[in-house]
């Protein structure tokens, strides 16, 4: 619980310092240029100069709004195999901020211009699918989805500069922007399920745990930069090297189990061959827990506007970074679809 709560709380200070920092951001952004012709019309006042009440005109979208989000987290790790964990798409609210346009070209009311968006949302992957087998074909019937055993929780930040190409006779935009990212995340990702001894009921243990072994090393199980797990799994068909691993496992903290572990439980269960704590290795063995905390990436993003009344702004966006971290590959894929309120500062 104390974790979880400070956990909460570095997610808040991160949230408010990124709102800190952005404000600051947006707010020194330069006016833009002011011809001769200006210069000499003294009724002409420019975007962000003074008008007659004194004030500046808009330099900050603060965009309060409610969304649907939904996040892919793919891991790779270096044998290739692949761990997708998704979330579900959720409604929740969130904060965006923006600058101020800039105007760079303007044809016949078509317009080109740039400006800097910032966002920042919590997720949680409960969602997790594997691959069974290579594919054969373009189908995904190879594969396995199933609910995580424990989800993957984080955060993610993002700022972009984006050029924009704005139709303003229907309101719409199109966006493509190139910034940085962070993300911090922990929870438990599983890259293979095949490879436990009751597929080979009629075996002896040692036969069992070797044809165990020989699929992991196939799949690649291993060499994950854990060298201790490795070990044990490399040397799985000997002594108590299984009853070993299952001791490693427990010292690593909290056992979260499947229904298909209970499964497997109820196979061992019956066998005199196997113990408990052969049973919590087995349930263990092709799962992996990652604590990450990305460097500055450098994130792609697109989207499309609808600007309603200049009061309401509906959003489609998407994009994300990749990056490496330890012995894993990682890419983050973000689509969110959003509604927010368009206030101007």
């Amino acid at each position: 619980m104390k974790a979880s709560v400070n956990h909460l709380r570095q997610g808040a200070v991160c949230q408010h310092w990124l709102l800190f920092l952005g404000i600051i951001f947006f707010s020194i952004i330069p006016d833009r240029a002011v011809s001769s012709e200006e210069i000499l019309a003294p009724d002409v006042i420019g975007e962000g100069e003074p008008g007659e009440n004194g004030k500046k005109a808009d330099n900050l979208y603060i965009r309060p709004g409610i969304g649907s989000s939904r996040l892919i987290l793919t891991i790779r790790d270096q044998s290739g195999n692949e761990s997708s964990i998704r979330t579900s798409s959720f409604v929740a609210p969130f904060l965006d901020l923006s600058s101020r346009d800039q105007i760079l070209a303007d044809w016949y009311g078509f317009k080109l211009g740039v400006n800097i968006w910032a966002h920042a949302e919590h997720f949680e992957m409960r969602k997790q699918s594997i691959t069974l087998f290579a594919a054969t074909d373009e189908s995904d019937a190879n594969e396995f989805r199933y609910q995580a055993t424990k989800p993957i929780e984080g955060e993610y930040y993002s700022i972009h500069p984006t050029a924009f190409f704005e139709i303003p006779l229907i309101n719409l935009r199109f966006g493509f922007g190139v910034g940085a990212a962070h993300a911090r995340f922990s929870g438990e990702a599983e890259f293979y399920r095949f490879g436990i001894p009751f597929l080979f009921r009629d075996s002896s243990r040692s036969e069992a745990l070797s044809n165990t072994r020989l699929i992991l090393l196939q799949s690649g199980s291993i060499f994950r930069g854990d060298p201790l797990r490795d070990y044990l799994i490399w040397n799985l068909d000997q002594g108590n090297h299984l009853e070993l691993l299952g001791k490693y496992y427990l010292t690593r903290g909290r056992i979260h189990l499947s229904p298909e572990d209970l499964i497997l439980y109820r196979f061992i269960s019956g066998d005199p061959q196997y113990s408990l704590l052969d049973f919590i290795a087995l349930s263990q063995i092709n799962r992996e827990r990652v604590n990450v905390r990305s460097p500055i990436l450098l994130s792609t993003r697109f989207y499309f506007e609808y600007n309603w009344a200049n009061l309401l702004v509906f959003r489609l966006s998407a994009g994300g970074p990749s990056f490496s971290s330890g012995p894993y590959n990682y890419q983050i894929r973000a689509t969110n679809l959003a509604v927010m309120l368009n206030l101007k500062f």
